[in-house]
């Protein structure tokens, strides 16, 4: 999927002008058509709305850098910890260590510790601030991170905790700021105008949603509600993330029920997608790679090769959407998976962490 980016207002205007003449067309009436100033004004005050919500955070990072280049202090290097999709999840952690059935292990390159800006997203009156990304703690301490608002006024803010496996973090203000952003429950419709907010660049783009874009943005929709994180081609939707914000605000931390597999996210270029092409269609998917013994998995019936499609009703259409879902839940769950082509429901006894 790809998102048409508009370079200026006129394709709206273009949009708009020829819906205007078929309207008159077919009834005879002309039809009033906004100026390029009401395009300008209205846009304007959706950017206003949205920008209330939106501040600023200076945040350490850890980026990985090439070995013959882990002594330069290049400021264009990317910011790894953010951009790089991870390949697998696995529950529990346990089974991702040591030696993988492929007999390799993968050794990561040198990282050295940089800052760098970030949007987040005021919650709520209390000064809680969502961000779209995962801010380890152990860098952060207990220092205050700086936080930007408004027409560059400046104020601090304490880490209450993050998640690696979703990417989401909450920021605790020493004082509220800003306006509540606005949480959207419904995905915008295939053309609808969104505004595209840059995590790590201040930069916002309009645009027609068409399903996903592989761009990372946060998506807002014309109504300036937050419609969900885009990652990966994949939109992560406030009703996916918000129980873990709760959590995170909560105690610091997400608790999870453990399945006890290891997954692999079957994306649209995987070549085990063609074995079910009617079945699976575009839907994305988690594999099975790998089931512990004894585990809730195991003894549920799931089977190395499985494709997860939801769990508890909520759809796995990435390794962050079962993150999210596995951490609303624990005890008996419905499981649905794909196996030879057939959908079938399971039930799991998911176990406390």
């Amino acid at each position: 999927m790809r998102m048409m980016r508009i370079a200026n207002v006129m394709l709206p205007v273009m949009l708009w002008g020829g819906i205007a003449v078929a309207q008159t067309a077919r009834t005879g009436a002309p039809a009033t058509q906004p100026s390029l100033v009401d395009l300008d004004q209205g846009f304007q005050q959706l950017y206003q709305t949205v920008d209330a919500s939106v501040v600023r955070v200076i945040v350490p990072i850890q980026i990985q850098t090439p070995r013959a280049q882990s002594n330069t202090t290049n400021p264009n290097e990317a910011v790894r910890v953010y951009v790089q999709q991870p390949l697998s999840t696995t529950q529990p952690l346990e089974l991702s260590k040591g030696t993988e059935a492929q007999g390799k292990i993968e050794v990561s390159p040198p990282v050295r510790v940089t800052f760098a800006e970030f949007a987040g997203l005021v919650l709520d009156q209390d000064g809680n601030v969502l961000l779209p990304l995962f801010v380890d703690k152990k860098l952060v301490g207990d220092k205050s991170l700086r936080v930007t608002y408004g027409q560059n006024k400046v104020t601090k803010g304490k880490l209450l905790g993050s998640d690696r496996q979703t990417n989401v973090s909450v920021l605790k203000l020493e004082q509220p700021v800003g306006q509540p952003v606005k949480m959207s429950h419904e995905n915008p419709e295939l053309g609808a105008l969104v505004l595209m907010i840059s995590p790590v660049r201040r930069q916002v783009r309009v645009g027609l949603w068409t399903g996903g874009h592989d761009e990372h943005a946060m998506v807002m929709n014309s109504a300036g509600a937050l419609a969900g994180f885009n990652r990966y081609g994949h939109l992560f939707e406030p009703v996916a993330f918000e129980s873990v914000v709760e959590q995170i605000i909560e105690t610091g931390q997400v608790k999870r029920g453990v399945l006890g597999v290891l997954i692999r996210e079957l994306g649209p270029e995987d070549p085990g997608r063609t074995e079910y092409p009617q079945t699976l269609g575009n839907r994305t998917a988690a594999r099975v790679e790998t089931i512990a013994p004894g585990s809730a998995a195991d003894k549920g019936g799931v089977q190395r090769g499985d494709l997860i499609l939801s769990l508890g009703g909520d759809a796995v259409n990435d390794l962050a959407h079962f993150a999210a879902a596995i951490s609303k839940r624990s005890g008996p769950t419905e499981l649905k998976i794909l196996r030879e082509g057939k959908e079938m429901a399971l039930s799991v006894n998911l176990q406390p962490r």
